[in-house]
């Protein structure tokens, strides 16, 4: 029997991230290695927090009358491929259809079958508006 070797309490291996980097402190991890939460606002300013929860609000009642198997999701990374960290998204905003209710994900993984979201939307702050330009 070979012994697993404990950091801290849990074992070597959780304390990389999905795409075996050391996992950072501050950082939000599932148990799976990916980042739910990576410590920043929801938005540069409360301008722009209250423009994503009014829309994120509305949207969610609208699409529930329309589309009851859609998911409704708000400042979540989005990952493309498994074990890819570094180009994952979080748009303010996302829908994708035929999900199911409210299912009890930290973050949202296309590689897992989930459908691609069906609309993002993206609330422009000073920087972001810059790059946008």
């Amino acid at each position: 029997m070979v012994a697993e070797r404990l950091v801290n309490g849990a074992p070597e291996e959780a304390l990389l991230a999905a795409d075996g980097s050391p996992r950072l402190p501050h950082v939000a991890y599932d148990d799976d290695g990916y980042t739910h939460m990576d410590g920043g606002p929801l938005g540069q300013n409360l301008i722009q927090v209250e423009r994503i929860h009014d829309v994120f609000g509305a949207l969610r009642r609208w699409v529930r009358e329309r589309l009851p198997d859609a998911f409704i999701g708000c400042d979540m990374f989005v990952y493309r491929r498994r074990g890819v960290i570094k180009g994952a998204v979080a748009p303010d905003v996302l829908v994708a259809r035929h999900v199911g209710d409210d299912p009890p994900w930290t973050s949202y993984k296309l590689f897992e079958g989930r459908p691609a979201p069906s609309f993002v939307l993206e609330v422009l702050s000073g920087s972001t508006a810059v790059l946008a330009a």
